[in-house]
């Protein structure tokens, strides 16, 4: 038997290993044992996940179970009151947050708010460059502007380039709040309930464009809060479970994505079937 030929080859597949899991901490989001309170209530506990670069991972959740608490904490906008968080190779409360947050893409209606809504299609997605929301953002180029319209071909409005900002429609303003996120390369997408308010066809819209992304941006992270299944995206491959602030299922779709798992994340007795290639759930 070779014992030198076969110590060397689990040594080798050690430092693969090694290697990889290196390389999955330096581009992707690590959470260990992570809780946060906000005026002495306990909004998460205990959240350890694992986020390689380039998963598509859906969290969802009831109202209340502490979605838009975690996206914070995912876009670095607030730190932990205890556990580790690693986002693209840099630890949560030991690096400068706002250079962190150059490398996170957000989407959501927050965001959309702030947007001034005199703008016109390219100047939005350009204020991505930046992460401001009016046209004091700082001198583009040609490329700058190319990749703008780009993105908003990616999105479907190239050809509404020059028109302002306020003359869309909510599932329009979610194409262009995308568009922006993408604007500066991130290495993170966060879409924060980008379905809400949208109807039918809009959210079918929107659907179609999010798997249209995941196919083009292979190596972008892309994570989507939404509390409604039937709006999971074919792409996204993998779903956390959050309720009461804890996570209570993570794994793929045929995992998570049945009766009785989507019954305790909602803590509601619901059957859920497949539509097509979409889950849909209701309630018993």
């Amino acid at each position: 038997m070779d014992v030198e030929g076969c110590l060397g080859g689990t040594i080798a597949n050690l430092v693969a290993d090694v290697y990889e899991g290196l390389k999955a901490m330096s581009s992707g989001l690590i959470f260990e044992d992570v809780s946060l309170s906000i005026g002495g209530i306990k909004i998460l506990s205990d959240i350890t996940l694992s986020i390689e670069a380039g998963s598509k991972v859906v969290i969802v959740g009831a109202n209340g179970a502490g979605k838009s608490t975690l996206f914070e904490l995912f876009a670095a906008r607030r730190r932990p009151s205890s556990g580790k968080i690693g986002i693209l190779g840099e630890t949560i409360g030991l690096t400068d947050m706002r250079r962190l947050r150059r490398r996170i893409g957000v989407c959501g209606s927050s965001t959309l708010e702030k947007i001034d809504p005199n703008l016109v299609l390219t100047e939005v997605v350009l204020t991505g460059i930046d992460q401001v929301f009016s046209n004091w953002f700082s001198e583009v180029d040609e490329e700058q502007i190319k990749r703008a319209r780009e993105l908003l071909e990616v999105v479907g409005l190239e050809g509404r380039r020059g028109e302002k900002f306020s003359n869309l429609s909510m599932g329009q303003r979610q194409q262009i709040g995308i568009a922006r996120a993408l604007m500066a390369n991130p290495s993170v997408l966060l879409l924060d309930e980008p379905f809400a308010g949208l109807d039918l066809p809009s959210r079918e819209g929107l659907i179609e464009r999010l798997d249209r992304i995941a196919m083009e941006y292979p190596e972008l992270t892309v994570i989507l809060v939404t509390h409604h299944i039937e709006e999971i995206p074919e792409s996204f491959n993998r779903i956390v479970g959050l309720s009461r602030g804890r996570v209570v299922a993570d794994g793929s779709k045929v995992e998570v994505l049945t009766s009785e798992v989507i019954s305790r994340i909602f803590e509601t007795e619901v059957d859920v079937f497949q539509v097509g290639n979409r889950s849909v759930a209701i309630a018993k």
